[in-house]
């Protein structure tokens, strides 16, 4: 594979695989649904890393997972806080997680894991509390640190990037 960065989403088109992280990690830069879906048909295959959508559902493709070409990563750990569960999951059509699956061989996943998993994911009302809380604590988290004259770069419900003079203080 050539790897190379791109400054845009229309960089991408006319490649084999582009993926996007969506929201981006360590600037919590977002693309908006319609123009990754408008890039779907611009490549051989759309990758999406949701890993920090859970808190931001309104981002997430997941209903449109079952298009051709369009694969989307999802990593349980981050938003439910079990990260030592050690569980992730791939959304995708039938043909496409196929080809994946070919690819990466088996990955065998415990059996408590797909419990937990199910368990947290099946519990909605949890989620939207936590993503409610979530975003309240965000605002507590950036009036504080204005306060020391701090400026919020980017981030989620789930990290903050703040500008400072010193780091270390």
């Amino acid at each position: 594979w050539d790897v190379a960065e791109v400054p845009t989403l229309d960089a991408l088109a006319g490649t084999d695989l582009a993926v996007v992280v969506n929201p981006n990690n360590p600037d919590g830069r977002r693309h908006d649904r319609e123009d990754l879906l408008a890039l779907l048909p611009r490549v051989g295959c759309l990758v999406i890393d949701e890993s920090f959508a859970d808190a931001v559902l309104e981002l997430s493709l997941a209903s449109e997972a079952g298009r051709p070409g369009l694969l989307i990563l999802r990593s349980f750990g981050k938003f439910y806080g079990l990260a030592g569960l050690r569980l992730g999951f791939v959304l995708g059509g039938e043909r496409d997680i196929a080809v994946l699956s070919a690819m990466a061989g088996p990955w065998p996943v415990s059996g408590a894991a797909i419990a937990v998993g199910r368990r947290a994911l099946l519990d909605r009302e949890w989620a939207m509390a936590t993503a409610s809380r979530l975003e309240r604590e965000c605002q507590r988290l950036d009036a504080a640190v204005k306060s020391q004259g701090w400026k919020l770069v980017g981030g989620t419900p789930l990290f903050r990037l703040y500008e400072t003079e010193d780091a270390r203080t």
